[in-house]
């Protein structure tokens, strides 16, 4: 029997591609109408919790008209923030403090110009394009796309009105297109100012791999992304971001003002567990240049697929930050559609199948299973899959398993 379940792992012929998508497809219809739902069973502005609908996307277009009433610097004022959240939800509001660096002005004041219901659903459908391009560059496959839209955590965006979708998107795509056309890439990476975390081992992989070029483009990309920042808003604008940021630091990632069972690092899951901050952080950071010297030497070797070398970056970022929620476990589906495209070339290694399904459920029970058992499910799914890549990088190449296909025409069960 043991030797039954360790094969049902080991290999999972189960999950073939018939089986993923009709999976899939069940829970994207179930995501459609759960999406469909929320706002059909509010007023327009409200669910039924009386929370904004997309909530955290609140954060966002009231921070852009509190730049228009009172000047940019107005969107880091958290008494100011507050005073507007009560005016527009009520009495005692749950209150969604928007803690973006500068640079991401620009689209909180655009949005902000448009009803607050419109404001969402542009932004949640032009974000959730950009991610399902990023996915048909990385594999251009019709299982794919599928699995990558049902990916429960692109709910989780969209339920949120969060930004992983444009994060997942950019780095994603930058990937996708650093072997062909690094100038391009680096643009894309410099893009990445509004979420610095999500570029944490970025520079090491760029460094390790000899991209250059790509260093370069994306270090004058972000260079003229802050020079037209500090044009367009002045100065001071820096100085009170600042203040929010620390403001971020320990209220929210230190304190749990978002619920430790939301976060989805070990710095989370220890503070959950009762850890002091000192020895979290010092955890933590272990753990960031581990997962550092993993993609350092995975870039570095010559042999290694490129698949592998983006799926291991994409995940080790997670890995080394210590604030990253639920919603951010999107980046599993960049990181799973390299592992993929390599897979139907080269075909699966033991259990990676199985670690990139386990990987595709894990934000749809990540939040409820932390919060009834203090066990990180998320962070335990990031970990599978990227010791499942730094395997990948470090075996032998094999032969493609269908001689005389495209390597990214054949079926396809990852997220």
């Amino acid at each position: 029997m043991m030797q039954a379940a360790k094969g049902v792992l080991r290999d999972a012929a189960w999950l073939d591609e018939a089986r993923a998508r009709r999976v899939c497809g069940l829970a994207l219809v179930v995501t459609i109408a759960a999406v469909l739902g929320l706002v059909a069973t509010g007023d327009g502005f409200r669910d039924v919790a009386g929370r904004p609908i997309g909530t955290d996307f609140f954060s966002f277009w009231s921070a852009g008209a509190l730049m228009q009433d009172a000047g940019a610097a107005a969107a880091y004022n958290l008494q100011a923030q507050y005073g507007l959240h009560e005016r527009l939800l009520g009495p005692d509001p749950h209150f969604y403090p928007y803690l973006y660096p500068p640079p991401f002005l620009v689209l909180a004041a655009g949005f902000s110009a448009l009803p607050y219901l419109a404001a969402w659903s542009a932004w949640t459908a032009a974000t959730f394009a950009a991610y399902l391009g990023a996915i048909r560059a990385i594999i251009p496959n019709k299982t794919a796309l599928l699995a990558a839209a049902a990916f429960p955590a692109a709910f989780l965006n969209a339920a949120h009105g969060q930004t992983a979708l444009l994060t997942a998107a950019l780095l994603g795509g930058a990937l996708a297109v650093l072997p062909r056309r690094p100038l391009l890439a680096g643009v894309l990476i410099g893009a990445l100012i509004f979420k610095p975390q999500a570029a944490l081992l970025v520079p090491v992989a760029l460094a390790a791999g000899g991209y250059w070029r790509a260093i370069g483009a994306a270090a004058g990309a972000l260079t003229a992304v802050l020079a037209l920042t500090t044009l367009a808003y002045g100065a001071d604008i820096w100085t009170a971001y600042g203040a929010t940021a620390e403001f971020t630091r320990t209220h929210i990632v230190e304190q749990g003002g978002g619920a430790f069972y939301k976060m989805q690092t070990l710095f989370g899951a220890l503070r959950g567990w009762g850890v002091a901050v000192a020895p979290a952080y010092a955890a933590q950071a272990a753990l960031g240049v581990a997962a550092g010297l993993g993609v350092a030497v995975v870039w570095r070797d010559r042999a290694a697929p490129f698949e592998a070398k983006a799926a291991v970056l994409l995940i080790g970022g997670l890995l080394a930050t210590p604030y990253a929620m639920d919603y951010d476990l999107l980046m599993l589906a960049p990181a799973g559609a390299f592992l993929a495209r390599r897979a139907l070339r080269e075909g699966f290694g033991p259990y990676e199948r199985a670690a990139l399904a386990f990987a595709w459920c894990a934000p749809f029970i990540a939040r409820t299973g932390a919060q009834a058992t203090s066990l990180p499910i998320g962070l335990l799914a990031v970990a599978l899959v990227f010791v499942s890549a730094v395997y990948v990088a470090r075996r032998p190449s094999r032969p493609a398993a269908q001689p005389g296909r495209h390597p990214t025409s054949g079926p396809i069960a990852a997220p």
